[in-house]
């Protein structure tokens, strides 16, 4: 299994915390980074990952292809930091989330405000802690192909131009 986080890899991201936590996750597991960073945080994940199970992918991607690694994996990982307000208020701003659920990925994400709608809807599993990671990746495994359907639907629902621009017209229309 693949999880996947896209993105900045840095402190301020959790990625050496990241991949501490991906240390415990069973031998078949992966927690993929896909993005870039400082040299010195790359190498203090290598030096975290005495187990194997980080993997750097760490060649940029056109962005038109960015679905296509996005699509490679089973699980997307869209947790940000408490430190900042606006991390905290990303749920419906999140290119992680919105592209995670386009390709039909369940996402765990922290339990944050306005993040409910993970767990509501059935895409995604809501933690804590990192330490619940490998605990709620099991959960979606557990009923993988309703969380991929449901994340896809969730997608439609939320983040999709079609459904949404409508209200953003009207909106619009409100402010003239």
């Amino acid at each position: 299994m693949l999880l996947l986080i896209f993105g900045l890899i840095s402190e301020h991201r959790l990625s050496p915390e990241l991949a501490r936590a991906a240390q415990r996750f069973p031998a078949a597991w992966r927690l993929v980074f896909h993005g870039h960073g400082p040299e010195s945080v790359i190498q203090q994940i290598r030096q975290i990952d005495q187990r194997g199970r980080v993997v750097l992918s760490l060649d940029q991607v056109p962005q038109d292809q960015l679905t296509r690694v996005v699509s490679s994996a089973t699980i997307g990982l869209v947790l940000y930091a408490s430190e900042t307000i606006n991390d905290q208020l990303v749920a419906f701003s999140s290119e992680k989330i919105a592209l995670s659920l386009q390709c039909g990925l369940p996402v765990i994400a922290f339990r944050h405000p306005g993040f409910d709608f993970l767990e509501t809807e059935r895409c995604g599993v809501l933690i804590s802690t990192l330490d619940e990671l490998a605990a709620a990746g099991r959960k979606i495994l557990e009923s993988y192909g309703e969380y991929h359907r449901n994340a896809m639907a969730s997608f439609s629902r939320h983040f999709a131009f079609e459904q949404n621009i409508q209200t953003l017209v009207e909106e619009m229309r409100k402010l003239c």
